[in-house]
């Protein structure tokens, strides 16, 4: 943090009128004494006061300027060496004061860089963490495909169902984590979005299979400019919410793409993807805040939700220039739909995978 002195006339204009009343006091009592040397003495006492007060705004300039490098080089700095400097460069009056004052700082300068430290320790432990738990799940998912034919049809499903929200639950935790960071990277990519989707609905087969929720998909041949781990996550948690609050029976997910164009013809159209389900949908009061952290209302079918999924969507949404809109059918008893509105962009290169 850097600490700028500026010279301000202003703050010694109570020295300069203290100064104008000594010399007119000084004049006053000559001319009492002896008004023939008035003209004499004047001039005198008019230029020593002159260089006394030249001295004395020199003076003060300087502490001042001091005492400002020594608290900048605090702020930078914040130690019991730079506090010391910092202290002895101030008036006795205002020592105690300060020094109250920037003890506490230091304090709270401590505390926020343990904070700071125990948080990086917290990420560096979850990412290491959801980076060891993939061996076991890829041995799990390894085993599962060479013994398919020694486990009845229903156990794989079930097992590979429960593999998958294994998955899912690491993924929400890894992104949640990197959430925390202080920098995120992203790689924006073209992304045929009919392409994105099969991708990600290959990985619900069994789950689609295991609950009997229908899913349609009606996307057009779309392209977008997005990041495409990062779709896939907000992609596959808005799949997750809807495979939970669909029921079994007639149940069914639709993914639809479309595209607006917009007033302006020079202007490219903006891309719409919504994920919508025929389920109970939320109570009304709740629309408001299901983007919140930890929010999971009242509705019966949530009470074992942790609340993380949409507001996991909603901060890396926000991050990729994505508008989230629940849409306006979605009350109790119609359903549930949200829809993502993707950045309007006028040239779009073709759709690539980057190595």
């Amino acid at each position: 943090m850097n600490v700028s002195a500026k010279f301000s006339i202003a703050s010694y204009i109570p020295w300069g009128l203290f100064f104008a009343f000594l010399d007119l006091f000084s004049i006053f009592l000559v001319w009492l004494a002896n008004p023939a040397v008035l003209h004499t003495l004047v001039p005198v006492i008019l230029l020593s006061d002159t260089l006394l007060f030249a001295g004395l705004l020199c003076v003060l300039h300087f502490r001042q300027k001091k005492q400002i490098r020594a608290l900048s080089v605090f702020l930078e700095n914040p130690c019991a060496e730079t506090l010391h400097n910092v202290l002895i460069t101030q008036t006795p009056a205002l020592c105690p004061t300060m020094q109250q004052l920037l003890e506490y700082m230091l304090r709270q300068t401590m505390e926020m860089e343990n904070l700071q430290a125990q948080q990086r320790q917290y990420q560096e432990f979850i990412e290491e963490w959801t980076h060891n738990i993939k061996t076991p799940l890829s041995l799990a998912t390894l085993v599962l495909d060479n013994h398919k034919e020694e486990m009845s049809p229903y156990v794989y499903r079930r097992m590979n169902h429960v593999r998958q929200e294994i998955q899912t639950d690491i993924d929400m935790v890894l992104y949640y984590a990197r959430l925390q960071g202080a920098h995120l990277e992203y790689r924006f990519e073209s992304i045929l979005l009919q392409e994105l989707i099969n991708e990600i609905l290959f990985n619900y087969r069994e789950q689609m299979n295991e609950t009997g929720i229908f899913v349609e998909t009606m996307c057009p041949p779309l392209i977008i400019v997005s990041d495409r781990k990062v779709l896939t996550f907000i992609l596959s948690q808005l799949l997750n919410n809807a495979f939970q609050y669909t029921p079994h029976e007639n149940g069914k997910i639709c993914i639809c793409g479309w595209e607006i164009n917009a007033a302006d013809s020079s202007q490219a159209p903006v891309i719409h993807l919504a994920v919508r389900d025929n389920g109970a949908g939320v109570p009304t009061q709740d629309i408001p805040f299901l983007f919140d952290k930890g929010f999971t209302g009242n509705h019966p079918d949530r009470r074992n939700a942790t609340g993380m999924g949409l507001y996991l969507v909603a901060k890396y949404a926000d991050a990729l220039a994505i508008d989230v809109i629940v849409e306006d059918d979605t009350y109790q008893g119609k359903g549930f739909a949200i829809r993502l509105s993707f950045p309007a962009i006028s040239h779009l290169p073709s759709p690539e995978r980057l190595c």
